[in-house]
């Protein structure tokens, strides 16, 4: 009985780390987004030369 509980619990907590892990995770368009946004990339996905 106990082992099973233990093991739904883990399931679960896995679960949640699974679902996290996919909103951390960016696509490479979404980086490639980013970068443009930010002005370092290209829309082509060429770096620009960045000067500070």
């Amino acid at each position: 009985m106990q082992k099973t509980q233990v093991s739904e619990e883990t399931s679960k907590i896995l679960e949640e780390m699974e679902k996290f892990s996919r909103k951390v995770t960016a696509s490479s368009r979404k980086s490639r987004e980013f970068l443009v946004k930010t002005g370092i990339c290209t829309p082509r996905g060429n770096l620009k030369q960045v000067y500070r």
